[in-house]
């Protein structure tokens, strides 16, 4: 069977895709500003829109909307992004403003339900960050639309540091699994 999503294939990642294959791990190689034709059709104007490259073979370039730069700009703020600002703006308010900070960041993109005029469509959203170590909630305000908040979360299985120091702290509790160890008193 030809899969009909199949006969137009886009050069970027898109929404359909993720909603079809699920999440996706990727690490970012570069981020840049393009011209680009207007999703509405009937709109004929070109904007810049930013476009983030990935490392692994064969992902496709995404295109990046406010609401993931707004979560991709929380994520790396804070010191999280690992890298030093070089100037007063590029951390300001706790946020990573300097996209080369995102350059070799590992995340994880997800399918979401969006709003594109009167129709509904699959989007991408950020729900994962390799640099996070607990659950961050993202708070997105758009002009126009109701206060949205979205929690990008850190790689299976991890936990923040502090819960890990507890536990290494409690002899009655395996450092590695967190589960309480039988027989042993804390």
């Amino acid at each position: 069977m030809l899969d009909a999503r199949e006969l137009t294939p886009s050069d970027h990642i898109s929404g359909e895709e993720l909603r079809a294959r699920g999440p996706q791990a990727v690490t970012i190689a570069s981020v840049t500003k393009v011209e680009m034709s207007s999703l509405d059709p009937n709109k004929k104007i070109k904007k810049p829109r930013g476009v983030i490259s990935f490392r692994e073979e064969g992902a496709r370039p995404w295109v990046i909307n406010k609401t993931n730069r707004i979560i991709l700009q929380n994520v790396f703020g804070g010191g999280r992004c690992g890298k030093q600002p070089g100037g007063p703006d590029e951390h300001a308010d706790g946020l990573c403003n300097n996209t080369a900070h995102w350059v070799g960041q590992r995340i994880g993109l997800g399918a979401t339900t969006q709003q594109l005029g009167q129709e509904t469509t699959d989007g991408i959203i950020v729900v994962g960050a390799d640099c996070l170590d607990a659950p961050l909630v993202v708070e997105v305000k758009l002009p126009n639309k109701k206060p949205r908040k979205y929690t990008v979360s850190p790689p299976n299985g991890r936990q923040s540091r502090a819960q890990s120091q507890v536990q290494q702290r409690r002899a009655d509790v395996d450092p590695n699994t967190g589960e309480r160890v039988p027989g042993v008193e804390a």
